[in-house]
């Protein structure tokens, strides 16, 4: 199981007044993930957050982003949800890309 140490924050991804969103390394592999920092310690924001873990573990499409896994921050106020690393960004960077585009293009 991982923890919040086996991990390396890279920065701060802009966005997200309810969380906070980082770019992170697993340390052993280097591999990049997004880190998302979840409040988890209201009954309320456990609710809600345990309904998005469910709903993200049953998604299985190679067109969304997969849940890794999660685990408590060190001081076990949040609640931290890796998932997969979209190196070139969202499908809303790509739209507002194609937007800028001339209308020639």
């Amino acid at each position: 199981m991982s923890s919040f140490k086996d991990y390396r924050v890279i920065r701060l991804l802009p966005g997200g007044m309810q969380r906070k969103t980082y770019l992170v390394e697993l340390k052993s592999t280097r591999q990049q993930f997004i880190m998302k920092m979840v409040n988890y310690l209201e009954q309320v924001d456990r609710a809600k957050v345990d309904v998005e873990i469910e709903l993200m573990q049953q998604l299985d499409s190679d067109f969304t982003v997969h849940l890794v896994c999660t685990f408590p921050d060190p001081m076990e106020i949040q609640l931290c949800m890796i998932l997969e690393y979209c190196v070139h960004g969202d499908l809303r960077n790509l739209i507002d890309e194609f937007q800028q585009l001339p209308e020639s293009e």
